[in-house]
């Protein structure tokens, strides 16, 4: 072909019209095909003009037409394919221009692409020319062109920039998918590789909990918490690992959630790195990466965004290719969808598997799963029941839940280990960044880890050595010099000069070695803040810094001398506490009134005026003057490790000598303020902003670096802030055009404009933005922008609302003095808007932020309080919700506040306290009030609209409990229960799982083994049970340790679980090897001379405090076996509590609530007196005391010194309780008091003229039932008293249904959707009397037989009125029907003549029908279903079948006798059903075609009357008995259903739905009944006025219409609300737990199953000498001295016995193991767990009943 175009054009043009010309002579195919091809060559690759005129002459065009047409599918092929091929060609020599690294080959290779685009754009235009002349369309070319345009322009910005990562590339044309997914594997290789150099990565941990049990799950090792991931594909106690590889495990998507900065997204990438770097060896499974965030609406199409998007830039076509890959199982892929939580709150709590239709779209095989599903979250948003449906596939159980586990010990200190790597890594790269920067050269990724590989070996060694040497450097000076000389062997190092080698020196002194940061965190106190990779990123960072900036600052040295004040100040309320103390003891002693110092009211007490507040300011002023002498502050870090010896003050070991009592309040002054999370951010900001500011000076970018940080600050906090806003925590931004138009037309609406400010790189701003944005903590790829971390932009939003309340505060802080501008001005801020509402979800981690920062700052919670007051004026009533979302999240007090005429919208104020407050005329709009206390508060004239309230319900045993306890893990409660059980409860469902029985007496005590695996109960039996709670269904008693010889008062397990702890009530206590039990007890006993009342130990187990009944307390070392007597309390002890680190002991008695200090002497303080209950104490911390009475909760802080202010409430009342209310009744004589038990409120107060006897509650738990001179109901939801009708008093409830008593029956229906009156059945027709009826359905018109017989009335359903026109007759009519299929009325009358009536138009005609002898009457007429057939039955014993379409006689039957109205026709017009008058038993299917009869005998006989039917299914026939139903195959005669029915008396008519699913029957009742698979099921009812003779479904099933007593009546059927009707007139008795309902009266009892509504059993007993078993299955009957179980239903007796005397009644107790029998004298007790072993336990005599009953209600 190239030998064609090389020759003279001469040549091409006698070669052109040659080969045009021959196509028309030659036939042979060959030559054809040669020949095309040659012309379409020509017409492709010509260039020379001369020969294409040639080409497009017209004759020579005609002639082209005729051979291109013939073939214009392969040309069309041959022409994209030669286009692909020059695409692919482009697309090469692109990518390699981006790879290549030597300039010289990279001119080439420009050269070659530009060649290349010219031919492909010349070779387009030419194909272009020839489809156009020679009418060829050829579809490609639309896109080719539009390919080639696209391709010039790519080519355009590569030449502009060549350096500059894009993927332009992959959108043209013909790009395989694979392709593309290769570029994306090698991209993440290389930031694999990247990230080796610059970070850490600790190996997660994690456990799986199954998502439908919510338990954790053991590996196949046995082990809880695995590994996130293993190295090896095939190991498979990584999760990843399992999830993906094990093929026995049936999971398809997997949860990985975690805590904010746990490493979730870090992982999504690690995932997909791993992914990739198996694909290389031997794995199928493609990893396809989602940034949920940064989709635009992931709900839907998320597969496609994920693959449009800069990550993979898929266009449509390999979209397709790539998903056909995927549906036809060639391709397998792991889809990672990252951030869950982090997309827009619409987005969160859906399922975006089922909103994006991925199971379908992408064809996924439920065996084989050719995808599978990676999803990460933060784990605060999964704080919703059922929230795992959000993330299911095919099943919740396929789905495997894991959660990342905080930073363990070992992990720790593995990334403290890593750091240490990483900053001598750091410095080396800083140094070998210098030297390619000076000499021009870019950073050599390869070059640089072959220099680290050299020396990391050494490093690495010798970190591990410091660790273990406890050294606070990496490097010894000699261990240094030795790793520098290394560096400077290599090339890159050789120029290094002397004073760089001495800055590389300086630098690696000054590192810090691990050991140094682990001792540095504990000293500062922040080893709690450590538990996930990002704080320790922080941290590791910011520490060495913030210890060097702050060493000797005046910040510092401010925070000492407030804390040193804030020490002394309590130490001195302390002792003015034991004056008081010794006063009131003297006072008490004299019989003198105690004035008590507290008033109740305040949050705190109000102390200062005690003390002599200028003595104590003036002490810290003199002491920081005595430090700043001995330079103190020079040497003092907030890292120091700080030691007392010898009366002096060590500060890393430089000591200072300090008087002996001031040295303690020193330490602890220096140690009381504790870094924040906000104060760690903000230093690492500042650090990193700082680091970024240096390098633009260095190199001389900017001028004035202080601005400079001004905007970058400003820059970063409105970014955060207006991201936040929208709810976005990722940005994806495309660059805009130059062009500023003042008008623009364009239509498109701009929502996302404020964007442009920030990343906007057009504007005239653009460098100096570009400047900013590489200065601050912003990730950008692409067009991708997100901060480094989600936690960076909420602290930016919390710097900016806390900077915001802190300026604010002088202002605010005096509510009567407040500058009316400033406010005004302050009020127009972001904080004072709707869209900054930080009750919102999304501000979740903002608010961790501002809690705690100004958590303890009390100057604000006044500010915030003002500002809510401030919402009397409507315009600040954003501020002022902000406000108070904010105090119910600082949890502060709000009693006594005045709050009137307050305004909120859209917040959350849960928890708050309101009791006293004045709240009268607030308005509150969308409010949630959780748990919030009004107690007293003021109500008067509120406007609250849609206030949200959700409490919890409360536990309730039927036996008073007395003792309960939490598993540690939270899902359990055990506590006593009836008799001598333990009660297992479920959390989430508040109910009991499980009853453990075996103690032989009252349950005393109760104790969890930490890992909550293992339940201990100790009894007054004296023994101690060990239970095995894994799988609490299951009942497993592990062992009983009886080593007491009196009953055990207390039990607990040691902190590691491995030994129990119990006490007895003798005094002796017992520690018990939980792995070596014994017969007797080998470890510590202590004896004790009086009783142990209680006992603590320290969570390591070595102490041991023991409360006693003479008012000390005994505190023992248990290895040392040590033991000291602690005096002090003047009352009966009831609660002990040592401190985390067991220094301090706070102990409560009636008087005295005392905290011992065991670190000196055990030094007493008194944290306050009063007489008072105290039930519970706990330390959560160092700081705080929670203190639970009979009555209250109280909650102190103290710092060594500190008080505790406890609010104290003292009454006892009569107090009502009910199994499932979530409310309390308490009765002072004639007031009722409501108290929620959630929230421990009093709700509401109701005031009786008289005194109340007693109260009860409905069975529903809505209304209460008081009762005094006369009874009363009153409503619990609106606290409202309600008269109850006859039937509401009358009515039963179990869970949702109402059981009503009627007098002929009980009525069941659903409590949500109450029973439908009959006053609402519609009568439409003006009291006509009626006695027949019929319907014509296609023209909605009804005929109606009077009571005179002689008229028929006309009813029109479309205008719901009688038609005027009536139809008169001569005589009387007997029967009536409407045709099917035409306006036609069909009458008999009472001569027994038949006419015809046209009802089309009035007036009425009518035809007399004549084909029979006129002395033969008719007797009754019946038409098809389809009106297409006419049956005639006359009293010659005829049955006529007559053919309604042709006007002709089809046949006459005369073999059957037929009574009135048993004649049918099938829905298929071949089948007649005939019941003779004389033969009841029988029905004959007649076959109209075949002349064949079948007969159905009914087998039961005794009915008063037969209904039967055909189902519009083609198939049945119905036979309806007053006792059964039956449904026949018409055809083959077999029985298909055969059902007993509920005994209605009567069944008198049925009538089918149009589909023959549903059909209604109509005699005492409507019931409406299901009809598939062959089965009927009951599923509505309906209780008419009376009894129904005929029934009809109308209006395409929506009504029915029934004629009842002579009346016609039209009701919607979906009023047929009963669940159910079961006929008796016996009273309701109760429902067994098996839905069977038990009834009776004098005569007995009769047992229904609710669900058939049928009679199941009648028992003929005296009243009360029956009870039913908790299977609902058996009974046992007592008749006199007789007593026998039996089966219900079969009756068959199970056991009977007789015993010497008549009983009265009995009971079943004990799981029904155990028979009460209650005779004249005596009580009997049988155990009847066998009925083959029945033997009596015990009898009680008169005398012991007494004894009985009392203890019973003791």
């Amino acid at each position: 072909m190239y030998l064609i175009l090389s020759n003279d054009y001469k040549i091409r043009e006698c070669l052109a019209f040659n080969l045009i010309k021959l196509q028309q002579g030659i036939k042979e195919d060959k030559m054809v095909e040669f020949s095309s091809k040659l012309i379409q060559y020509l017409w492709v690759f010509e260039k020379d003009q001369r020969v294409r005129n040639l080409l497009k002459n017209k004759e020579l065009i005609e002639m082209q037409k005729l051979f291109f047409s013939q073939d214009i599918k392969s040309t069309s092929e041959q022409i994209k394919q030669e286009i692909k091929l020059r695409i692919n060609s482009i697309e090469s020599i692109s990518q390699e221009i981006r790879l290549e690294g030597n300039s010289q080959i990279k001119e080439q290779l420009k050269q070659q692409l530009k060649l290349a685009y010219e031919e492909l754009e010349q070779y387009n235009d030419n194909i272009t020319e020839m489809s156009e002349k020679m009418d060829i369309s050829l579809i490609f070319l639309k896109d080719i062109s539009k390919d080639v345009k696209q391709i010039k322009s790519q080519i355009d910005n590569l030449q502009e920039s060549l350096n500059q990562v894009g993927d332009d590339i992959r959108k043209l044309k013909g790009k395989r998918y694979d392709e593309l997914l290769e570029i994306r594997k090698q991209k993440i290789l290389l930031q694999s590789r990247l990230a080796e150099v610059d970070s850490v990565y600790v190996q997660l941990k994690t456990i799986e909990y199954d998502p439908v049990t919510g338990q954790s799950i053991k590996s196949k090792d046995g082990v809880t918490i695995t590994n996130l991931m293993s190295e090896q594909w095939n190991d498979f106690t990584g999760e990843v690992n399992e999830f993906i590889w094990d093929e026995s495990k049936s999971n398809d998507v997997m949860l990985l959630s975690g805590n904010a900065g746990s490493g979730k997204s870090k992982a999504a990438r690690k995932i997909e790195e791993f992914l990739w770097k198996q694909r290389e060896i031997n794995s199928k499974w493609i990893p396809i990466f989602v940034s949920l965030p940064t989709l635009k609406n992931p709900k839907y199409n998320l597969f496609e965004q994920a693959l449009e998007s800069d990550n993979y830039q898929f266009d449509k076509y390999q979209l397709r290719e790539f998903k056909d890959a995927i549906q036809n199982k060639k391709e397998f892929i792991i889809l990672i969808l990252d951030s869950y939580d982090e997309m827009k709150q619409d987005c969160i709590q859906q399922n975006l598997i089922i909103t994006n239709k991925l199971i379908n779209d992408l064809n996924i095989d439920e065996n084989q799963k050719q995808v599978k599903i990676i999803i990460t979250t933060r784990r605060e948003i999964l704080n919703t029941l059922g929230y795992q449906t959000w993330f299911y596939g095919n099943s919740i159980r396929n789905l495997k839940e894991v959660q990342i586990q905080d930073f363990d010990a070992v992990q720790k200190s593995n990334y403290l280990i890593q750091y240490a790597e990483l900053s001598v890594k750091r410095k080396i790269r800083a140094v070998y960044d210098f030297l390619k920067q000076i000499s021009q050269q870019n950073f050599n990724l390869d070059e640089f880890l072959k220099i680290w590989y050299y020396v990391n070996v050494e490093v690495q060694n010798r970190i591990q050595s410091s660790y273990k040497e406890q050294s606070e450097s990496i490097f010894e000076n000699s261990q240094r010099e030795e790793l520098i000389n290394k560096i400077l062997q290599h090339s890159p190092f050789n120029y290094l000069k002397e004073e760089q080698i001495t800055g590389l020196r300086k630098d690696l002194s000054s590192l810090w070695s691990a050991y140094k940061f682990e001792k540095a965190i504990e000293n500062v106190g922040i080893s709690e803040l450590l538990s996930t990779p990002f704080m320790f990123e922080i941290i590791v960072q910011v520490l060495p810094n913030m210890a060097k900036k702050q060493q000797g600052s005046v910040d510092l040295k401010n925070r000492f001398v407030q804390s040193y004040l804030s020490i002394i100040q309590k130490s001195s309320f302390s002792k003015y506490l034991q004056e008081n103390y010794k006063i009131n003891l003297d006072q008490k002693e004299n019989n003198q009134v105690i004035q008590t110092i507290f008033d109740g009211k305040s949050q705190n007490i109000q102390y200062f005026e005690k003390l002599e507040i200028s003595k104590i300011q003036t002490k810290p002023a003199e002491l920081l003057d005595q430090l700043e002498s001995l330079k103190f502050f020079q040497f003092y870090s907030i890292t120091s490790i700080l030691k007392i010896e010898n009366q002096n003050l060590l500060v890393d070991n430089q000591s200072f000598s300090i008087s002996s009592q001031d040295i303690e309040y020193v330490v602890q002054a220096l140690k009381m303020k504790k870094l924040t999370i906000f104060e760690f951010y903000e230093s690492f900001i500042h650090f990193y902003h700082d680091q970024q500011i240096q390098k633009l000076r260095e190199t001389g970018k900017i001028s004035n670096w202080e601005s400079f940080q001004i905007d970058i600050l400003e820059f970063s906090s409105n970014l955060a802030i207006d991201m936040t806003k929208n709810q976005l925590s990722q940005i994806t931004y495309q660059q805009k055009g130059k062009l500023k138009l003042t008008n623009n037309y364009n239509w498109q609406q701009n929502d996302d404009g404020w964007l442009d400010d920030y990343f906007n790189d057009s504007q005239q701003e653009l460098d100096y933005n570009k400047l900013i944005r590489s200065c601050i903590l912003l990730n950008a790829k692409g067009s991708i922008y997100s901060f480094t971390h989600k936690s960076i932009q909420e602290f930016y939003v919390a710097k900016f609302i806390i900077d915001l309340l802190l300026q604010a505060g002088s202002q605010f802080l005096n509510e009567k003095n407040q500058d009316a501008k400033y406010i005004e001005r302050w009020m127009k801020q972001l904080y004072n808007k709707p869209e900054l509402n930080i009750s919102k979800d999304h501000f979740k981690g903002v608010l961790n932020f501002i809690k705690d920062k100004i958590g303890s700052l009390d100057n604000i919670k006044r500010v915030l309080i003002n500002i809510v007051k401030l919402s009397k004026n409507k315009q600040y009533i954003y501020a002022a919700s902000n406000s108070i979302f904010l105090l119910s999240q600082l949890d502060v007090y709000l009693g006594y506040e005045n709050f009137s005429e307050i305004q909120l919208i859209d917040t959350n104020i849960s928890g708050l306290s309101f009791c006293n407050a004045d709240l009268s005329k607030s308005k509150f709009t969308n409010i949630n009030i959780n748990s919030c206390n009004f107690n007293y508060a003021n109500l008067t004239d509120i406007e609250w609209k849609d206030v949200r309230c959700k409490e919890k319900p409360f536990l309730k045993e039927d036996e008073q409990v007395k003792v309960v306890e939490f598993s540690s893990n939270g899902k359990l409660i055990a506590s006593n229960g009836k008799g001598n059980l333990v009660s297992l409860w479920d959390v989430e469902s508040y109910k009991v799982i499980q009853q453990l029985d075996g103690h032989q007496d009252q349950i005393l005590s109760i104790a969890f083994s930490p890992d909550s695996k293992t339940l201990a109960s100790g009894s007054k039996d004296k023994t101690i049970k060990l239970w095995d709670i894994q799988n609490p269904q299951i009942k497993s008693l592990i062992s009983t340790i009886d080593y007491h010889d009196h009953p055990v008062t207390g039990v607990k397990f040691t902190l590691d679980g491995k030994k129990i702890v119990s006490v007895d009530s003798s005094g002796i206590l017992i520690i018990c090897n939980l792995e070596v039990i014994t017969e007797k007890p080998k470890d510590i006993i202590f004896q004790c001379q009086q009783e142990i009342l209680v006992y603590t130990l320290t969570q390591d187990d070595q102490l041991i405090a023991l409360g006693l009944a003479d008012s000390t307390i005994k505190l023992a070392k248990l290895k040392a076996g040590v033991e000291r007597i602690l005096v002090g309390h003047t009352g009966k002890i009831q609660a002990l509590a040592f401190s985390k680190a067991g220094n301090r002991l706070v102990s409560a008695c009636t008087n005295l609530l005392l905290l011992w200090d065991l670190k000196d002497k055990c030094k007493c303080q008194v944290l306050s007196f009063k007489e008072y209950q105290i039930q519970y104490l706990t330390l959560p911390n160092e700081r705080e005391i929670v203190i639970g009475t009979e009555n209250y909760l109280a909650y102190g802080e103290f710092q060594y010194d500190d008080s505790a202010y406890l609010a104290n409430i003292q009454y006892s009342y009569h107090v009502y309780l009910f199994p499932n209310s979530n409310f309390a009744v308490i009765v002072q004589d004639q007031t009722l008091l409501i108290l929620d038990l959630n929230t421990q409120a009093i709700i509401n107060s109701i005031y009786f003229d008289q005194e109340i006897t007693q109260i009860d509650i409905t069975s529903n738990e809505q209304r209460l039932i008081i009762k005094g001179k006369k009874v009363r109901y009153w409503d619990l939801n609106t606290f409202q008293e309600v008269i109850l009708s006859n039937r509401q008093k009358n009515s039963f409830y179990n869970q949702d249904l109402i059981f009503e008593q009627c007098q002929n029956e009980i009525i069941i229906y659903d409590d949500k959707n109450q029973y439908f009156n009959q006053s609402e059945e519609q009568d439409y027709f003006n009291n006509i009397q009626i006695t027949q009826f019929s319907l014509q359905a296609n023209y909605q018109i009804m005929a109606m037989i009077s009571s005179q017989s002689k008229q028929i009335s006309l009813y029109d359903f479309k205008e719901k009125k009688l038609i005027d026109k009536q139809i008169e007759n001569q005589k009387k009519i007997s029967a009536l029907a409407f045709s099917p299929c035409k306006p036609i009325l069909s009458t008999i009358l009472g001569d027994g003549s038949l006419y015809f009536w046209n009802i089309s138009k009035a007036p009425y005609e009518c035809q007399k029908f004549k084909e029979i002898d006129e002395r033969i009457e008719i007797e009754q007429i019946i038409y098809s279903p389809d009106g297409s057939l006419l049956i005639i039955q006359t009293d010659d014993d005829k049955i006529r079948i007559q053919d309604e379409i042709n006007g002709s006689g089809i046949k006459i039957l005369d073999q059957y006798k037929a009574s009135r109205g048993t004649i049918l026709v099938s829905y298929d017009n071949n089948t007649l059903a005939i019941i003779q008058g004389f033969i009841q038993d029988q029905i004959i299917l007649w076959n109209i075609s075949k002349n064949e009869e079948r007969v159905l005998e009914i087998e039961d006989q005794n009915y008063s009357s037969l209904v039967f039917q055909f189902c519009p299914d083609g198939i049945s026939l119905v036979c309806l008995s007053d006792k059964n139903i039956i449904f026949w195959n018409q055809t083959s005669g077999e029985k298909i259903v055969n059902n007993k029915l509920p005994l209605d008396s009567a069944y008198n008519s049925i009538s089918f739905s149009k589909n023959g699913n549903l059909f209604v029957t109509g005699g005492n009742y409507i019931r409406v009944w299901r009809y598939f698979e062959n089965k009927i099921e009951m599923i509505n009812a309906y209780k008419p006025q009376s009894v129904i003779s005929q029934l009809l479904l109308i209006d395409n099933d929506q009504n029915l219409i029934y004629l009842m007593e002579r009346k016609l009546k039209i009701t919607p059927l979906s009023k047929c609300t009963l669940k159910g009707i079961i006929p008796t007139s016996k009273q309701f008795g109760q429902l067994l737990k098996n839905g069977y309902l038990v009834t009776k009266d004098y005569n007995g009892i009769e047992i229904f199953d609710c669900k058939q509504q049928k009679s199941i059993a009648c028992i003929d007993y005296k009243l009360n000498h029956v009870e039913f078993f908790q299977d609902g299955l058996h009974c046992i009957i007592s008749n006199k001295s007789n007593i026998v179980k039996q089966n219900i239903c079969s009756k068959e007796e199970i056991f009977s016995f007789t015993i010497c005397e008549e009983s009265y009644s009995l009971k079943l107790g004990k799981n029904d193991q155990v028979l009460i029998l209650q005779c004249e004298n005596t009580i009997r007790l049988f155990n009847i767990q066998d009925p083959q072993n029945i033997y009596e336990i015990q009898t009680y005599t008169n005398q012991k009943l007494i004894f009985i009953f009392l203890d019973k209600q003791q």
